[in-house]
């Protein structure tokens, strides 16, 4: 409750409302007593429509605003090809513009929790919509939800049978993708391999799904429309925006860059 209070009283709950679509690879898987093992999490999206399961194939990049010449949308198929010199006006950010089913989705602890059915969060963006106060409090929670399921898995590898390695490259021509829940959200690698040698390998992190730029539809990632719209007091020091962009925990070495701006 205190939280709640002081994010109020500082209006974090006014600031930084996001697509209100939600993507998360779920888990951990927990193992049981019997053997088997549930997911802790469910890999799913969360939008206004309902929960819906997840689809690795749903998942494209788009490059129209990003400095990366074009090629297929699919990781799979696409090739990260910096385009520096390009005279197209559009183009502004070194993030490529993954999307979910052609739409921008926001990842990270609070997709999480309402992937799991937490009521607080679910209440809260149904009611609402996502602010700056919700993500931070989801990053607080979050933790309280992994420790005893981190402890189950732990307890499980004490099994003499446990299996803790799969031999996934025999085969010398494969394509394959592994999608994770990081700290910051969903993570994904995609890999495709030829004659025993990899022939394409693409990875998109929570933070370039969350730091995105538009596509081409012009529709702008999770951390433009949340900033869209903002007030801020003092243009000399943005610290509204600030507060919006760090609720979402940009991590600097996978997407997040500057701009000289004259």
């Amino acid at each position: 409750g205190f939280f709640l209070k002081i994010g109020q009283s500082t209006g974090m709950d006014r600031l930084g409302r996001g697509p209100d679509c939600f993507i998360s690879a779920g888990g951990p898987d927990v193992p049981g007593s019997d053997g088997s093992t549930t997911s802790l999490v469910p890999a799913g999206v969360f939008s206004a429509q309902g929960i819906a399961a997840l689809d690795p194939e749903k998942i494209t990049e788009d490059v129209t605003c990003s400095f990366f010449k074009e090629t297929p949308g699919h990781p799979f198929e696409s090739r990260t090809l910096a385009d520096p010199d390009t005279t197209d006006a559009r183009k502004y950010s070194w993030a490529k513009a993954p999307r979910y089913d052609g739409k921008p989705a926001e990842t990270g602890p609070l997709a999480d929790l309402l992937m799991a059915d937490n009521p607080l969060f679910v209440n809260a963006v149904r009611a609402g919509g996502t602010n700056v106060l919700i993500r931070e409090l989801a990053r607080m929670v979050r933790p309280a939800m992994l420790l005893p399921a981190l402890e189950q898995c732990i307890a499980g590898m004490s099994h003499a049978n446990a299996q803790f390695y799969t031999d996934a490259l025999k085969p010398l021509t494969a394509k394959s993708v592994g999608l994770v829940t990081a700290p910051r959200g969903l993570l994904g690698h995609w890999v495709v391999i030829h004659d025993g040698r990899i022939a394409n390998y693409q990875v998109v992190t929570p933070t370039t799904w969350n730091g995105s730029p538009r596509d081409r539809e012009g529709t702008p990632g999770p951390w433009e429309q949340a900033i869209m719209g903002t007030v801020v007091k003092k243009p000399g020091d943005p610290v509204e925006v600030e507060q919006i962009v760090r609720s979402f925990d940009p991590c600097l070495v996978c997407t997040v860059h500057t701009i000289q701006v004259p």
